[in-house]
């Protein structure tokens, strides 16, 4: 940490002598749990020479009176510092847990102005430099969550949107019909359903009770009746012939037994009844996207709850006909290059 002359940046405020102070609300057990873990990982990350000196952070709260962690001659040293409301301050050995050789190092603690204690450095040692060096190890699983969340925005896509409302109402032409949707989501479909529907919501982890209340709302002014339930859409908790329709959108890549998946969405069908699909897909074979799939699956399985990039779900569906299905209806494989590396994508209606 570079000393800067006193300057506020938003709700940090970054003060002279190495230290940065972030007043906020008391934090929860699992987010100071967070915290310490990724400022460890970041501190003990690789083996280069540790500068001498140290960093501190402060976080003055009601549940946690403070926590500061020093790098002092390459260790690492976590406790918790005096209350910030306390009139008598730690003295300098309780305040560093130094050890005697270490003495010349050891850091102050001050009460700032504003009432939060504040740890001063004995020199002013620069550190930005080894700091960053450390923290580069991240940046390409921090570039890859970026990536993620561009792909979660890009599903206001024109086209990818056009499929989602083509599999949908080529699985639900008219209203009246007992729909259920699997990995509904927060319900970003419901324009599609016509009047009249009354449709279950089925995901493994349901949204907050508020976007529950808020997509019921929606689904009220388009005269859909909705309600939810959580479960396996390996093992659905229906009855079968339950349903006229279902409607999937990117779940099959993700479940850990896509076929078991399809038989039980055929099994809860009424003779007759329509699955719509929309999936990303395996590239086709000697592509490019191909390649980038197959480099990029692991990381993709690992960070986005078991996502497969290069499944070939389309063909599972294909050869679901005639065991499952009696006839595909419609099905088609087309690219949304916004959605990388989720481009190659199939969606489809078939009729059991």
């Amino acid at each position: 940490l570079k000393p800067f002359s006193g300057k506020q940046l938003g709700r940090f405020s970054v003060q002279r002598n190495a230290h940065l102070v972030w007043p906020m609300t008391p934090l929860a057990p699992w987010r100071r749990r967070c915290l310490l873990v990724a400022l460890l990982a970041l501190c003990f990350q690789g083996r280069r020479p540790r500068p001498e000196g140290f960093a501190a952070i402060v976080v003055p709260s009601r549940t946690m009176s403070a926590v500061r962690i020093c790098i002092r001659r390459g260790n690492i040293a976590c406790y918790a510092a005096a209350d910030p409301q306390e009139k008598t301050p730690l003295s300098e050995s309780q305040a560093s847990g130094a050890s005697p050789e270490s003495e010349q190092l050891s850091p102050e603690l001050r009460r700032g102005p504003d009432g939060t204690l504040q740890v001063e450095n004995q020199g002013e040692p620069d550190m930005s430099r080894a700091m960053f060096a450390r923290a580069s190890v991240f940046l390409p699983f921090l570039g890859y969550g970026f990536l993620l969340n561009a792909l979660w925005t890009a599903e206001s896509n024109p086209l990818y949107r056009s499929k989602v409302q083509s599999a949908i109402v080529g699985a639900v032409p008219r209203g009246g019909l007992r729909v259920l949707e699997v990995g509904i989501g927060s319900a970003p479909n419901l324009e599609f359903y016509p009047s009249g529907t009354t449709l279950v919501g089925f995901d493994a982890s349901l949204p907050s009770s508020d976007e529950r209340r808020e997509a019921e709302a929606r689904a009220r002014q388009q005269g859909v009746q909705l309600t939810w339930r959580r479960g396996d859409v390996a093992r659905l908790p229906f009855e079968a012939g339950t349903f006229d329709a279902v409607v999937m959108t990117k779940v099959l890549c993700s479940v850990g037994d896509p076929q078991a998946a399809l038989r039980e969405v055929s099994r809860i069908l009424v003779p007759g009844g329509r699955l719509g699909y929309v999936e990303h897909v395996a590239a086709d074979p000697g592509s490019f996207l191909e390649v980038q799939q197959q480099l990029l699956d692991p990381l993709q399985q690992a960070i986005a709850g078991n996502c497969h990039l290069h499944r070939d779900t389309d063909g599972l569906i294909r050869e679901s006909v005639p065991a499952l299905f009696n006839r595909i209806e419609t099905a088609e494989r087309y690219q949304v290059w916004q959605m990388w590396p989720i481009a190659q994508q199939a969606a489809g209606v078939l009729t059991k």
